[in-house]
């Protein structure tokens, strides 16, 4: 009996330890999967980590990128306007010198126009005051007549003062324009 107790516990301490390494090597091999899946999740995480910060870091280059074009967009349209305004305030100028000139070449005219006119009434003033001497010399006017002659002589001579202050008013007036 105690023979066979002794073989039972002897059976029974193989069976165990017979278990035993093997599940030690089951455990190990656990172990070293395990050890190799989580190096590789760390691996796998810190690649997904490392890919994340690249994928956020051109999407910020991207970002800053569009916010560079904008901002050139904004800076060209900002030039294009002012072109305009510039191009507005040349044509504006333009037509302001064109009118000045027009108003130059108008106030030439009425000088030139005024002085011609003075000219040719002092000229038939001069005329007249001839053929009125002449005729009177010569003894062929009537009282009646002279009087007539007189009257246009006269009023020939207000028509020159008149002119000659229309004149004195125009040069003013393209003094004051030049």
């Amino acid at each position: 009996m105690k023979n066979l107790i002794i073989s039972i516990a002897c059976a029974f301490t193989l069976h165990i330890y017979a278990q035993e390494p093997t599940t030690v090597v089951t455990d190990t091999i656990v172990q070293k999967v395990d050890n190799q899946t989580s190096k590789e999740a760390e691996k796998a995480q810190k690649e997904m980590e490392k890919k994340a910060k690249e994928a956020e870091k051109m999407q910020k280059e991207f970002e800053k990128q569009q916010r560079e074009v904008e901002k050139a967009q904004k800076q060209a349209e900002k030039e294009q306007r002012k072109l305009e305004k510039q191009r507005k305030e040349a044509e504006k100028a333009i037509k302001k010198a064109e009118k000045e000139q027009r108003k130059l070449e108008s106030a030439q005219k009425d000088v030139d126009k005024t002085g011609d006119k003075l000219t040719k009434t002092k000229n038939d003033l001069d005329k007249m005051q001839n053929k009125f001497e002449k005729d009177k010399n010569r003894g062929k006017l009537s009282p009646n007549d002279i009087e007539k002659y007189q009257d246009k002589i006269l009023k020939k001579q207000e028509k020159i003062k008149d002119l000659e202050i229309d004149l004195q008013k125009a040069q003013r007036k393209l003094k004051k324009i030049a």
